[in-house]
């Protein structure tokens, strides 16, 4: 049985295929990090099945492109790497050290990197 993959290889795996893709895609992956991959982990009801977690913090455009570049690539494609519910990990206090989104994306002065969604909750 094989282990997953640590996430500095599912990194220059996509990073890898890029390339192929467009500048739009390349240009949002440019500042793509380790720390937004996706965690794998050994399915626990099916030995030998990774469970590919996303970060909750990443944008939906990252996870989208993620998913296209896995679909061209080997890494993507295992019949034993299966999607699984977001991952629970929170993101380190580097990733907020990303340069900032162009000002008027968010309201007020609230700022962010455009590969972290911010998700606000109204309470009554």
């Amino acid at each position: 049985m094989s282990l997953p993959p640590p996430p500095s290889q599912l990194f220059a795996s996509r990073s890898a295929i890029v390339r192929l893709f467009s500048q739009e895609d390349q240009r949002l992956w440019e500042t793509a990090s380790e720390e937004l991959m996706s965690d794998e982990e050994d399915s626990p009801l099916e030995p030998g099945v990774w469970v590919a977690r996303s970060p909750r913090f990443r944008s939906v455009r990252l996870t989208d492109l993620c998913r296209r570049l896995d679909a061209n690539s080997k890494h993507g494609l295992r019949p034993n790497r299966v999607p699984g519910p977001p991952s629970d990990r929170l993101p380190s206090s580097e990733l907020s050290q990303f340069p900032p989104s162009p000002p008027g994306q968010l309201p007020g002065d609230v700022q962010t990197h455009p590969y972290v969604e911010v998700k606000v909750e109204k309470f009554d």
